[in-house]
C-alpha cells in the first residue's frame, strides 16, 4: 500500500481478520511501525473478544509473522497474554490464536513450536536486531515499552500518518 491509498482509506482491524493470510501479511508489511503497532493492539481486542474461527486466527497468525521485529510481536504477545488470568474468556480466546500466533512468537527464540521444541534451548533472536530488541526488553519493564509505543502512535496520529481505524 502507497501513502496515496492509504490517506484514502483507513484500515478496518475487524476487515484485516477477513483477509487471506497472505494478503493480511502483505497490507502489515507495507505499514510503518505505529501503524503496525495500533494495527495489531486493535486486533488483539478483537481476538480477546470471542474465540476466533479458525479462518480468522490463521489470518492473525500471519498478521504476528509480518510485524517485523522482535520488539514489536514480543509486545503484541504481551498484551494478548496479560489477559490471559483474567477469565475464562480470555484464556480460550487465546487458545484458539495460539496454533497460528505461538510459532512466531518460539520463532524468536530459534524454538520450534509444540512438542518439538521441548527441551530446546531457545538463543536471543534469530537476527541482530532481534537480539539487541530482546536484550533491551530484558532491560527495561513493559511500561516502558508500552509508553514508548504510545508515544509513536501520538506522534503517528497528529501527523496525520496513521491510517489504522481505532476503536478508542
Amino acid at each position: 500500500m502507497d501513502d496515496a491509498d492509504s490517506t484514502k482509506k483507513k484500515i478496518v482491524p475487524a476487515a484485516v481478520l477477513d483477509m487471506e493470510p497472505k494478503t493480511a501479511a502483505a497490507l502489515v508489511s507495507g505499514l510503518d511501525e505505529a501503524n503496525r503497532l495500533v494495527l495489531v493492539r486493535e486486533l488483539v481486542g478483537l481476538a480477546l473478544t470471542a474465540p476466533l474461527p479458525e479462518a480468522r486466527a490463521r489470518a492473525l497468525g500471519a498478521v504476528f509473522g509480518a510485524l517485523g521485529r522482535a520488539r514489536l510481536k514480543l509486545h503484541a504477545w504481551h498484551l494478548l497474554t496479560a489477559q490471559a488470568g483474567s477469565s475464562l474468556q480470555a484464556l480460550a480466546c487465546i487458545m484458539a490464536i495460539n496454533p497460528y500466533v505461538g510459532p512466531v512468537i518460539t520463532g524468536i527464540f530459534s524454538v520450534p513450536f509444540g512438542s518439538a521444541g521441548l527441551g530446546v534451548r531457545p538463543t536471543m533472536g534469530i537476527t541482530d536486531e532481534d537480539r539487541e530488541d530482546i536484550r533491551a526488553m530484558q532491560d527495561g519493564s513493559a511500561a516502558d515499552w508500552a509508553a514508548s509505543y504510545a508515544a509513536m502512535a501520538a506522534k503517528a496520529r497528529e501527523a496525520g500518518t496513521l491510517f489504522v481505524e481505532e476503536s478508542v
